[in-house]
């Protein structure tokens, strides 16, 4: 006597892309020459003067992320949301 087991599995899979933006500096778009200006009026030593290492990175920082969204314009890159099921 043969004795034959079988098994059958049905598998289904559902996936989701979800809406991803991406936002960058469009460098061509950027006012350069306003930028070199308002960096040419910054005195380092005297924004620096008597601070951490930590404490001048974060300065130094959020003057350049200030100047970014002033002389920068943004782009923004749109993947759109599907779902696929197989």
């Amino acid at each position: 006597m043969v004795v034959i087991t079988m098994h059958c599995w049905h598998l289904e899979v559902n996936t989701k892309q979800e809406i991803l933006r991406k936002r960058s500096l469009d460098y061509s778009k950027a006012d350069i020459t306003s930028l070199k200006w308002e960096l040419s009026k910054i005195d380092w030593d005297v924004s620096l003067r008597n601070l951490t290492g930590d404490e001048s990175w974060t300065v130094f920082r959020d003057k350049l992320t200030y100047l970014e969204e002033k002389f920068f314009q943004r782009r923004c890159q749109v993947n759109a949301e599907t779902n696929h099921s197989g």
